[in-house]
């Protein structure tokens, strides 16, 4: 990152939205970071905390970049020259292509047609975007981040005269008929999976229906929840052949107890489990 981007960082961390910044850069240069082929299967959703929640067009891509996790890591990182990401959490199937007229960008656009214009700053509101984009000495990025900054403020008030709330985890302002804001919703969300993975892992041929009475939860997150640990299971599987994952992962992908489990059925599950770039075969 040039010193150029530095100075905007800086303006951002002083009006508290590092995080934002970090989102902003990594979504806009996400294509150059990863490159083509998982660029056009994946985007940035948000940063919190040093996590990168990623949506993935599908559950086999899904599976795919969980293997390729820590070089992505390590790609965002060297793109920064600093730590930024510090690990990421896969949402399949949220991904959707620009085309679609339905997705996360054309919402965006949809924000867009607020005329935030027609929201009068006061004096304070004035003084605190001179003096968060004062840093700033050439003029073109000096306008830049101006308007950002003073979008931002206005966009803030905007939501306060809507009625917008605090998040009740992070004060974040919030639709007035929601809670939690959308990044504490994920983090509920990444909470409540790690809750069902550690109850699959106990108990591998647990129902939905089953698991929802120990844990509030969607189908859809119980589902995601499981297939991400048939992922991590394949993965320690191909590295160490370990018979409790071998069954671990055999009851999980069909259902049954430890007393029904055979060779045969372990050989099948196992065969249906390869992918062409990871083989591994079960010890007798």
């Amino acid at each position: 990152m040039d010193k150029v981007s530095n100075l905007v960082s800086l303006v951002f961390k002083n009006l508290g939205m590092t995080n934002k910044y970090h989102e902003a850069v990594i979504l806009f240069h996400w294509a150059e970071i990863v490159g083509k082929e998982v660029y056009l299967h994946s985007r940035p959703n948000a940063v919190e905390r040093g996590i990168l929640i990623l949506s993935v067009s599908n559950s086999s891509w899904s599976h795919h970049l969980m293997m390729l996790k820590q070089q992505i890591i390590d790609k965002i990182n060297g793109y920064f020259e600093k730590t930024i990401i510090k690990d990421i959490r896969f949402v399949a199937g949220y991904y959707r292509s620009e085309t679609n007229e339905n997705n996360a960008e054309s919402k965006v656009e949809s924000d867009k047609a607020i005329n935030l214009n027609n929201i009068k700053l006061n004096e304070n509101d004035n003084n605190t975007v001179n003096e968060l984009t004062g840093i700033i000495h050439d003029p073109k990025l000096k306008m830049v981040a101006f308007r950002i900054v003073k979008k931002y403020i206005a966009s803030h008030k905007h939501k306060i005269s809507k009625n917008y709330r605090e998040c009740k985890i992070c004060k974040r302002l919030c639709l007035p008929e929601e809670d939690y804001c959308s990044m504490c919703q994920v983090q509920q969300k990444i909470l409540t999976k790690q809750k069902i993975r550690q109850i699959l892992r106990e108990v591998p041929w647990i129902s939905y229906q089953e698991c929802n009475k120990y844990i509030a939860c969607t189908p859809y997150v119980f589902d995601e929840a499981k297939y991400e640990l048939l992922a991590s299971l394949e993965s320690e599987i191909i590295k160490d052949n370990n018979s409790i994952n071998i069954h671990c992962f055999v009851m999980l992908k069909t259902g049954l107890k430890p007393d029904q489990i055979t060779n045969d059925i372990i050989e099948k599950a196992l065969q249906t489990g390869r992918r062409k770039r990871h083989v591994f075969t079960h010890r007798r």
